[in-house]
């Protein structure tokens, strides 16, 4: 597929595209120019190989333009004006106390996506609720209203933690979903056992693994039939697409996240650009704390949750 361009001379497509990648994609595009490029191409019933439609995809718009929302498909979705910079808010909350924090050994009997939080993790839980909603009510201007979604991991304890959030700040929180790649790190044949146990029952794969740490760091490290740190970079990232679309497309301004410890590292590692060795250093978020991401700023915890108690040897070390 080739297209004409501006200086009258034929190139493909993919290296017209490819060499506009950095005017379209740049950190400062995704904060002010992606929800125009993408208003624009919905607006349009033509095709991609029209010269005049890539032209104008490329072009950066005024910042006056208004798009006409009748001629938009999801038009009742987009924002009020959605040539305008949006300032996206995330906040990561991770769950609760749960049933395997207070018992190490649980975790070896049952799957760990079906641990329960404890009653401690319930008030924790709706402590968190509260908090953001005081964040909400301190920090925003009501005449100028904010819409919040929540998303939050499949697993039971995360599950019960977004329901106790919503339970105390749903008033300010549009709805909540569910996305499966928001899961715990996954520890294959690893999970649940001490390290003692790890060299006798699975001893191979367990030298194995250990030289890889050595070798490579943790990051790289992967549990037989689990995920390495990286692994769960890769998924976490894949999410990405979720939140993007809430907010270009459906006009949502503020996304809780409420997952894991290693989850919401790598989130905010991937999402900043953070490199491996932050992620390395930076410990796990403490149960139902709340980090705010307010566009492309880190601000920290604006509530520092709870203290982590032990879940067992090998997730503590490992």
């Amino acid at each position: 597929m080739y297209c004409r361009r501006m200086n009258g001379k034929s190139t493909s497509l993919g290296t017209f595209l490819f060499s506009n990648a950095k005017k379209c994609f740049s950190l400062k595009a995704q904060t002010s120019y992606l929800p125009a490029f993408f208003a624009n191409f919905y607006a349009s019933k033509r095709s991609f190989s029209d010269t005049t439609l890539i032209e104008s995809l490329l072009d950066t718009p005024d910042e006056n333009q208004k798009v006409n929302a009748s001629n938009l498909r999801y038009d009742e979705h987009l924002p009020y004006n959605a040539t305008k910079p949006y300032q996206l808010r995330i906040f990561l909350v991770r769950h609760g106390e749960s049933l395997g924090n207070k018992d190490k050994s649980l975790i070896a009997k049952e799957a760990d996506h079906s641990i329960s939080i404890s009653d401690l993790g319930t008030q924790q839980a709706r402590i968190a609720g509260i908090a953001l909603k005081r964040f909400f009510e301190t920090n925003d201007d009501p005449k100028k209203p904010r819409h919040r979604r929540l998303w939050h991991s499949p697993y039971l304890r995360a599950r019960q933690t977004a329901d106790m959030i919503m339970a105390n700040a749903g008033e300010y929180i549009k709805d909540k979903r569910e996305h499966i790649l928001l899961g715990e790190q996954q520890f294959g044949l690893f999970e649940g056992l001490p390290i003692e146990d790890l060299k006798l029952v699975y001893t191979p794969e367990y030298h194995h693994f250990m030289k890889c740490i050595q070798a490579e760091g943790r990051f790289w490290a992967r549990p037989p039939l689990g995920e390495s740190r990286f692994d769960v970079a890769k998924r976490v990232h894949q999410a990405f697409g979720s939140f993007h679309r809430d907010a270009v497309f459906h006009g949502i301004h503020d996304i809780i996240i409420v997952s894991h410890g290693v989850t919401l590292r790598a989130f905010a590692m991937m999402w900043m650009h953070y490199s491996i060795e932050w992620l390395e250093h930076e410990p796990n978020p403490e149960l139902c704390s709340i980090r705010l991401i307010d566009g492309n700023v880190d601000k920290g915890y604006i509530f520092e949750g709870f203290n982590d108690s032990e879940v067992n040897m090998f997730r503590n070390t490992y």
